[in-house]
């Protein structure tokens, strides 16, 4: 799993299209369909449902959501804290 997979799956939480996901983060539609796929494998769980238009999420892909969400978080203040540590 990587960072990227994770932003690439809140942003699909989001938007609820694939299309939309990968403009918003300026990437193709396989980037993004790849990053769900690794995640799902990594995490042993089915996250998004695409049975339906627009995408959602399952149960579990929505509990994912909130891990996701704090894990970016963390990771955005790690390096906001850094980079203030760097100048110094």
């Amino acid at each position: 799993m990587l960072i990227h997979d994770l932003q690439h799956f809140i942003v699909l939480a989001r938007e609820r299209n694939f299309i939309r996901a990968a403009e918003a983060c300026n990437v193709t539609k396989a980037v993004v369909e790849t990053s769900i796929c690794d995640l799902e494998k990594y995490l042993e769980a089915p996250l998004i449902s695409t049975r339906s238009s627009p995408v959602t999420l399952t149960a579990r892909g929505e509990k994912a959501l909130l891990w996701a969400r704090k894990i970016i978080d963390e990771y955005e203040m790690m390096q906001a804290e850094l980079s203030r540590t760097r100048r110094q």
